[in-house]
């Protein structure tokens, strides 16, 4: 599997004594002392293509300083070097030093120019560079550790569009923390993976809202060890088929899961389970009545008018069978009931109108559903009022 690697090169100027050699401590604890973490970086993941990004003044010549002679002439040296003093590093240099550097490295390497971010778009411009330098790979590593400090941010918005849009898989985010140098000077490698998780965690309860879906779920809990998860996939499929029943069962089985997920080890499904278990909470209805009037009233605030309709002509239905201790599950009994109940209750025969011309388009005409159906203000405060007057009964 082709993995890519993507640094930045910052902007520091040899009076300043550019960068410091660093000794910095990876997770397995190996040390590693260099100027430029990104080089270390390349040796624990020994990537298929490096990708380094910087404006026309970062620290070019920081790379060619491990470059045996005959990898780079005396000449392209010293112009690499006046031309960041300069501010002036162009595209036909850097691909002068990109082949050095690939075969002081091992591997494939690129670098290219990207602008400072002053605004959107050369952030853009910036985040199309990275998407570019990925192109043909299957994973990706970024390393956040040197370059502008707004550059982690685009670098985190960058891995989610390649997630998204370009259905890459980001293996890591790194960041080598020099200014976290402990007693032996030593800077502590850190992952930032987990904004990644926290990331995929907001967006699919974003998508959840929108829809309604369980399954974006069942990965994010899969990953945090929770072996039910699967099961909200199950629910989404039973629910979306009309089975009530069998949805609530498979989402009780894991609520008691999300309380016992390790914090320690799954911090951000931790942080957002008991969002999840709330947007779950519908199962506990006392009745499968009550639990199909919920989903109707989630659905008609999702503005999913269609569902709605379905979910609460099924409740008031369900309702009546429960009050006269008839089983919900009879269809003879269901359709003996409906039928019943279209002749004696006008909200219920409005519902099913409505319903029905929703479901059609075209099957009834009549003044008072085209009224309704003009627009969605009236479609919805209309649905609303049935929906309340029925499930009082």
């Amino acid at each position: 599997m082709s993995i890519a690697l993507i640094s930045f090169l910052g902007r520091q100027r040899r009076l300043e004594g550019g960068y410091r050699p660093a000794s910095y401590r990876f997770h397995d604890g190996e040390v590693v002392e260099t100027r430029y973490f990104a080089r270390a970086l390349r040796r624990k993941l020994n990537p298929d293509r490096v990708v380094l990004l910087g404006t026309s003044g970062s620290m070019w010549d920081v790379l060619v300083e491990d470059c045996e002679a005959d990898l780079l002439d005396e000449e392209t040296r010293l112009a690499l070097i006046d031309a960041v003093d300069r501010d002036a590093v162009d595209q036909p240099l850097l691909d002068e030093v990109a082949r050095a550097v690939a075969a002081s490295w091992g591997c494939e390497a690129r670098l290219g120019l990207i602008p400072f971010g002053l605004d959107e778009t050369e952030q853009v411009a910036i985040l199309n560079a990275m998407a570019g330098a990925a192109e043909g790979m299957a994973r990706v590593h970024l390393d956040v550790t040197h370059g502008f400090r707004s550059l982690p941010m685009l670098a985190l918005m960058a891995a989610f569009y390649l997630e998204v849009v370009r259905g890459l898989e980001i293996a890591g985010i790194h960041y080598g923390m020099f200014e976290a140098r402990g007693g032996h000077g030593e800077a502590p490698v850190v992952r930032l993976d987990g904004l990644l998780r926290f990331g995929r965690w907001i967006g699919a309860l974003r998508q959840f809202d929108k829809d309604g879906d369980y399954s974006v779920f069942a990965a994010l809990l899969e990953n945090a060890g929770v072996e039910e998860a699967t099961q909200l996939a199950e629910a989404a499929f039973f629910e979306r088929t009309g089975n009530v029943r069998d949805a609530a069962r498979r989402i009780s089985t894991v609520h008691r899961s999300l309380e016992g997920i390790d914090a320690a080890r799954f911090p951000a499904a931790a942080m957002f389970a008991p969002a999840l278990r709330e947007r779950l909470a519908w199962f506990r209805e006392p009745s499968l009545a009550a639990r199909e009037w919920a989903l109707a009233e989630e659905y008609l605030e999702r503005c999913d008018y269609f569902r709605a309709l379905l979910l609460a002509l099924e409740a008031a239905l369900t309702a009546e069978l429960e009050r006269r201790d008839l089983d919900a599950a009879d269809f003879e009994a269901r359709r003996r009931v409906h039928d019943e109940l279209r002749e004696t209750n006008g909200h219920y025969r409005r519902l099913n109108s409505l319903r029905n011309q929703v479901a059609h388009g075209s099957r009834e005409r009549s003044r008072d559903l085209e009224r309704v159906l003009r627009d969605e203000a009236t479609l919805s405060s209309t649905l609303r009022g049935l929906m309340k007057e029925l499930r009082r009964g």
